[in-house]
């Protein structure tokens, strides 16, 4: 729980007791109630039907929204719910915990609220037991590769820098993807340590090409949302730059809008920290969020990253128009903006119209293997 680590273990118990004693509120006098470990509890009671159990689900969740009050602050808890029916989901009540452990799982990465077990549901469990497992055992032997995608000048058509991709082949998995695997790290609370590995991985990496004939150009590197979060980050980053003697613009970083829509203290002072030792950063996925004037305003920043999905429409009225407003918007705050996922001369031609800076995807270039990323670094793309 984030209360332990902000306030000590015996602020965590006591918001855990008022936990336990709101949901004890809620239920039957026959029904049961544990505490199976960190900030998991477990319900057992007679339900008629699966509506039935939907709404004492949606009561749980209403009762534990109702702000906690901690060292004189008022906190809301975000609460999942995964539920198994008998004998609907299994015929021994046995096996119950753990159908309904599948579905919470499942409510955690799909960010749902309530999540009802299913044979898929629970396919779904096995598999991610078997992707988080084998994720943990890959930041151990080094099996995660790191790729580099070009993001490409509009105003001279070469390559300015990169962004680092994860790649993950797993020997009975195959090739897991990035969307699953990362999703899943940040879930089980592995982002952190999957930021870590590829920090440390770039670090390496790119002393190692600067060490060659061709110094490598910056290479950018997506942070977890939770992890920006995190006060160690700072302390992280420097100690891998100072490890391998990188100047601090050797590496750039990637944060979504999710880790800065409700900026907190620490995220605040992890961009000012970052930014005043030289580092640039950039916001990810820009649009998909909750986008808005006023966290640009105040937020020191380099780049926007206009998302994959408005320039797949770029070509029709509105989407130019979508488009050109961000750009716009980027441009009067003094911002570089790069377009992802560009995939055809039609987008790249509307781009330069509009004044974009830089863009990335496979119409240059797919993310590629460090030693063939670099011997096109010096190449004109057109």
């Amino acid at each position: 729980m984030a209360t332990n680590k902000r306030y000590g273990y015996a602020v965590g118990d006591s918001v855990l007791v008022e936990i336990a004693g709101r949901i004890k509120q809620l239920l039957p006098s026959e029904a049961w109630i544990a505490r199976t470990g960190g900030d998991k509890f477990i319900v057992a009671c007679q339900v008629r039907d699966h509506g039935d159990a939907a709404l004492l689900a949606s009561g749980l969740i209403d009762a534990l929204a109702e702000s906690h009050q901690v060292e004189g602050s008022f906190h809301v808890l975000g609460c999942k719910v995964g539920v198994a029916l008998f004998p609907l989901d299994h015929q021994e009540v046995a096996r119950l915990p753990d159908l309904a452990e599948a579905a919470l799982r499942e409510a955690k990465i799909n960010k749902e609220s309530v999540v009802f077990f299913s044979e898929q549901s629970h396919e779904r469990h096995l598999r991610q037991i078997m992707v988080e497992q084998g994720l943990k055992e890959a930041l151990r032997d080094g099996s995660i590769e790191v790729y580099l995608q070009p993001k490409v000048s509009l105003a001279t058509f070469t390559t300015r820098s990169y962004e680092a991709l994860a790649r993950w082949n797993h020997e009975e998995l195959g090739q897991v993807s990035p969307g699953e695997f990362i999703t899943l790290a940040e879930a089980s609370g592995l982002g952190p340590d999957l930021d870590h590995y590829i920090i440390r991985r770039v670090a390496k990496l790119v002393a190692n090409i600067s060490a060659a004939e061709t110094p490598c150009l910056p290479v950018a590197i997506n942070i977890t949302a939770n992890h920006f979060s995190d006060e160690a980050l700072f302390a992280h980053i420097s100690q891998a730059l100072d490890d391998y003697s990188l100047a601090p613009g050797a590496i750039e970083l990637e944060i979504t809008e999710g880790a800065i829509i409700n900026l907190s203290q620490t995220v605040s002072e992890n961009l000012r920290r970052l930014r005043r030792l030289g580092m640039r950063v950039s916001i990810d996925d820009f649009g998909t969020g909750y986008s808005s004037l006023s966290y640009l305003k105040n937020l020191d920043v380099d780049e926007l990253k206009i998302d994959k999905s408005f320039i797949d429409d770029i070509e029709s009225a509105k989407g130019q128009r979508l488009v050109q407003a961000v750009i716009g918007l980027a441009q009067a705050f003094g911002l570089t903006v790069t377009a992802e996922g560009v995939e055809t001369k039609a987008q790249v031609d509307l781009l330069v119209e509009m004044g974009c800076d830089l863009v990335q995807g496979y119409y240059f270039s797919p993310a590629l293997p460090p030693e063939e990323a670099v011997k096109h670094q010096l190449e004109n793309w057109v």
